[in-house]
């Protein structure tokens, strides 16, 4: 009996490694969000991302997207890159992402005439230097680049996607820390610990389940161009990104609020809300920034519930990261546009799409 229990468990072992080696294998090489660089690509065709984003600005498009086959990074280096008169640049995650002030209701027309969107999914504050390099690189003048801070943004290491642009990061880290060793320890340095992230992203089930819609929706006209007046109901059960790098939601992918079902600590660790390295990282970054340009720090709100919620790690995390935030701005003598809390702004529960994601309706409150 003990031996074929032993048995069974090796069997289970073996079928098991099986499954997650099948998982890894398709995750690698369908690779619907471009994570994994390689030379050697199969069942998978190389969209032209540079022109694609060229004929969405050039041509002051939107493009209805039916199936995602880029990095949102290299699309958004590519929009950053073809940018030029644009007042505005605004970074941060996807909180910002509907921001926009051409669509109505217009989100910080206030404050630019125009502007260009790029957040990004999950972006963390290595994604940020790795843009401010970028914006560095262009040589962008007598702009206002709008910064948003979420609750786990003064935090190295919330996020391992930002490894697409690592050398960008690496460039600026190096360039504002100079010969001042205000670290306390290199954690700037997170080659392994992202190594172990993006490995993990391997077995992961929904890069999983991507892949297979990717397999199943192969060249099923991936993204389609329209002009803005031909705009029709239909086209909002897919995600709809604008020539100004604002995206409309799929209708589909908007959930109710059920905090239960929601994680509510996104990125956010207990007792760990800020780093008083990146804050000193941040505000060099900012002083480098403002040599050429105005920076202006943007707060963007959570559902009303979520601030019911005290006994929860993000309660403090917002609590915290607002008021170092307000400090900064004071100090340094820089605009702060939002707040976490919703009252502030003047915002609804029902003007939310989850916990996190405010609504256009939400968003254009912000400069009340």
């Amino acid at each position: 009996m003990i031996i074929n229990s032993k048995k069974f468990f090796l069997i289970f072992i073996l079928l098991l490694l099986a499954v997650l080696l099948s998982i890894s294998l398709i995750n690698f090489t369908i690779d619907p969000e471009n994570i994994y660089k390689k030379t050697i690509q199969f069942l998978k065709s190389e969209p032209n991302t540079r022109k694609a984003v060229e004929e969405l600005k050039s041509k002051k498009k939107f493009m209805i997207v039916n199936q995602k086959i880029w990095n949102d990074r290299e699309f958004t280096n590519y929009l950053l890159e073809l940018s030029t008169n644009e007042e505005c640049f605004l970074i941060g995650s996807s909180q910002i992402r509907l921001i926009s002030v051409v669509l109505e209701p217009k989100i910080l027309d206030k404050t630019c005439n125009s502007l260009i969107n790029l957040g990004l999914n999950g972006a963390s504050i290595e994604d940020y230097l790795a843009i401010f390099n970028r914006i560095r690189l262009k040589k962008v003048k007598n702009k206002k680049i709008i910064i948003a801070i979420h609750p786990w943004t003064l935090n190295f290491n919330r996020d391992g996607r930002w490894t697409y642009n690592q050398n960008d990061f690496n460039e600026f880290i190096n360039l504002i820390l100079k010969q001042d060793k205000i670290l306390k320890k290199d954690r700037t340095n997170k080659e392994n610990t992202n190594f172990l992230k993006i490995t993990q992203n391997l077995i992961n089930f929904e890069y999983f389940k991507a892949s297979i819609k990717e397999i199943t929706q192969k060249n099923k006209n991936l993204f389609i161009f329209k002009n803005e007046f031909e705009i029709r109901e239909e086209d909002f059960k897919k995600n709809i990104i604008f020539y100004d790098g604002s995206i409309i939601k799929n209708k589909n992918e908007m959930t109710n609020i059920n905090l239960l079902n929601n994680s509510i600590n996104y990125k956010i660790f207990k007792d760990l809300y800020y780093d008083t390295d990146v804050t000193e990282i941040l505000k060099l970054s900012v002083r480098e920034l403002i040599r050429e340009n105005e920076v202006i720090f943007l707060l963007t709100p959570y559902h009303p519930e979520v601030w019911k919620l005290k006994n929860e790690p993000i309660y403090q995390a917002m609590i915290q990261t607002e008021k170092i935030i307000k400090i900064i701005a004071n100090d340094m003598n820089i605009d702060l546009i939002g707040s976490f809390n919703p009252k502030k702004i003047n915002c609804s529960g029902k003007e939310f799409h989850d916990f996190v994601h405010s609504s256009k309706l939400c968003l254009s409150k912000l400069e009340n």
